[in-house]
């Protein structure tokens, strides 16, 4: 149940104009933490706002319009972010996703995403031992061209490094030895 601390009224010109804030007010989960603190019209979250988790770290961040984000920040309940840019609807749209490998406080992606939240425009992956493993151009979610980076199993030693498109290595490639000697330099060509 949520509890309105009594709205502080800003002073309005005119009350019929509901495109301007007309209070700022604070909502409150029953633990008494802030659930929400923002701008509102005609009962609605509107203009700057934020919007907490129950264990009182920031959830979103950003403008409101008719009570959805519109435009701002996302955060997990870890307090790290994972999206900023345009909401759609209150969805994530047009924007830089960052994601994380699940349980880890390791990138897994950060990068540009389309509408229907696809990599779309230039992104950086890792894997799962933060090595950076691919930065480009993504579209529809795949690699399109960049630079790509593999290793030598579990370790850090580069197997091959170099240009990428279309999933396969095209281009300047390096490569080394699992002992990290230098193995060869050239052209790939797909």
């Amino acid at each position: 149940m949520l509890f309105a601390l009594a709205a502080i009224t800003t002073a309005c010109a005119s009350m019929a104009m509901p495109s301007k804030p007309i209070r700022l007010t604070k909502f409150f989960f029953d633990s008494d933490r802030v659930q929400f603190d923002g701008w509102f019209v005609d009962d609605e979250r509107h203009g700057e706002g934020t919007e907490y988790y129950d264990d009182g770290k920031v959830k979103f961040k950003g403008l409101y319009v008719h009570g959805v984000p519109s435009e701002g920040s996302w955060y997990d309940r870890d307090g790290r972010i994972t999206f900023h840019g345009a909401f759609r609807g209150g969805v994530p749209a047009n924007g830089t996703q960052y994601t994380y490998y699940k349980g880890d406080n390791i990138l897994s992606f950060v990068g540009l995403v389309d509408d229907n939240g696809e990599r779309n425009g230039p992104g950086k992956q890792w894997d799962r031992k933060g090595r950076l493993t691919f930065e480009g151009t993504f579209d529809d979610g795949n690699e399109v061209s960049g630079t790509k980076s593999e290793f030598h199993g579990d370790t850090d030693q580069l197997r091959r490094t170099g240009a990428y498109r279309h999933g396969n290595f095209h281009g300047t490639v390096r490569e080394y030895y699992d002992h990290g000697g230098h193995r060869f330099d050239g052209r790939y060509s797909h």
